[in-house]
């Protein structure tokens, strides 16, 4: 099968899901496929066994111009429509995309189309939100109508998507992670403690992504603090671009026992994962299959502690029950991290539950075989 994915992100600019199209695409071509990636100007990686043509996207109305050429060149059997509303457009809303894949069905009437939504649109939480969400919520019905499926990263989704397109396919789609294991042998990893100041005996708290508020620092620091007080030797590691965001919110009182490193690549981010002893990963609307921060704490066998809220997918309390709190009780979410501080056997409990999960639904192997089954069933 011959897939065409448009993206405008790819590495190495920090994107999750630059990153994750990246990845995809190097699955599809390791299993003989034929993948070319179709996106803007920039000076991106092109995944193994993958064709990158960066002259398929220009942003506003250039798309109408520059996306049926590169299908002309490449005729794909799919297109596949990587979708965040950000993605395409500042504010997020850019007319000029539906119009441009509506003109590519009339060119191109046996081409076959999908969308993956990473997210539908903003909830109209402060005044600009509010502006944005009625436009990026018809823009992303307009895009539905034209495609031929849809898949969601989270399970939350399929039932409003479904509604809108109830004779076409609406598939959930996990992500996987964008930081594959590259493995720091056992004699290395005090030496990478040394560098970042840790002492040797520390308790080592760990975090990763970027710093946007839905990652709950004020809970990540407040837990902080609770190991702090019953005088075990914590310190917290933020992996990622967020680390200055969470500089920004951390108490002068708490200042010493953070450390962050900024934004990686994924060698060196796989190895700062390998000297983490307990994984903090909490989201404000919950965790769920499209948080690839804590899968990455489940690909490198950590415990991993999070939330559930009311976009969890619906296996995750039946599957990880003792690794998750509610998102509202921030206290239990404090006691279940000074539990998992003071009890190694608990800790290698929750790091047993996340690797027995990972390989069921995260794998790019499982998510590939899900992906080109709906394609081609």
């Amino acid at each position: 099968m011959y897939l065409a994915l448009l993206t405008t992100e790819l590495p190495p600019k920090p994107n999750g899901i630059g990153d994750y199209t990246y990845f995809l695409g190097e699955a599809l071509a390791s299993q003989g496929h034929q993948i070319t990636l179709l996106t803007g100007a920039g000076d991106f990686q092109t995944p193994t066994g993958c064709r990158l043509l960066t002259t398929a996207f220009t942003p506003s109305q250039g798309i109408l111009d520059s996306l049926p050429p590169a299908l002309a060149t490449s005729q794909p059997d799919w297109l596949v429509i990587q979708y965040n509303p950000f993605m395409y457009a500042r504010r997020g809303i850019t007319p000029w995309l539906p119009l441009a894949i509506q003109k590519c069905k009339k060119m191109f009437p046996q081409l076959k189309i999908a969308i993956m939504a990473h997210e539908l649109f903003v909830q109209p939480e402060n005044w600009k939100f509010m502006v944005m969400h009625p436009f990026q919520k018809a823009q992303l019905w307009s895009l539905l109508q034209l495609v031929d499926v849809a898949f969601v990263s989270i399970e939350q989704w399929t039932k409003l998507i479904k509604s809108w397109i109830p004779n076409k396919p609406v598939v959930h789609l996990p992500v996987s992670t964008n930081i594959p294991l590259a493995v720091l042998a056992d004699q290395d990893k005090p030496l990478l403690k040394h560098q970042l100041n840790l002492p040797e005996h520390a308790l080592i708290l760990g975090s990763f992504g970027s710093g946007h508020m839905g990652k709950m620092q004020g809970l990540l620091l407040n837990s902080l603090r609770k190991l702090r007080e019953q005088n075990i030797p914590a310190y917290l590691l933020f992996i990622g671009s967020g680390g200055k965001a969470m500089q920004a919110v951390c108490p002068p009182d708490l200042q010493p026992f953070l450390i962050t490193t900024g934004f990686l690549d994924t060698v060196q981010t796989s190895h700062y994962f390998q000297i983490i002893d307990l994984f903090l990963s909490p989201f404000l609307d919950g965790i769920s299959t499209r948080r690839t921060s804590a899968i990455c704490g489940f690909t490198h066998g950590l415990p991993v502690l999070s939330t559930y809220g009311h976009l969890s997918d619906s296996f995750w309390r039946d599957e990880l029950a003792d690794n998750l709190v509610a998102v509202a009780d921030e206290a239990g979410f404090s006691q279940l991290v000074l539990r998992a501080a003071q009890e190694p056997a608990f800790r290698a409990k929750l790091s047993e539950a996340g690797l027995r999960l990972y390989p069921r639904y995260f794998t790019w192997e499982k998510i590939t075989e899900k992906l080109l089954h709906t394609l081609n069933p």
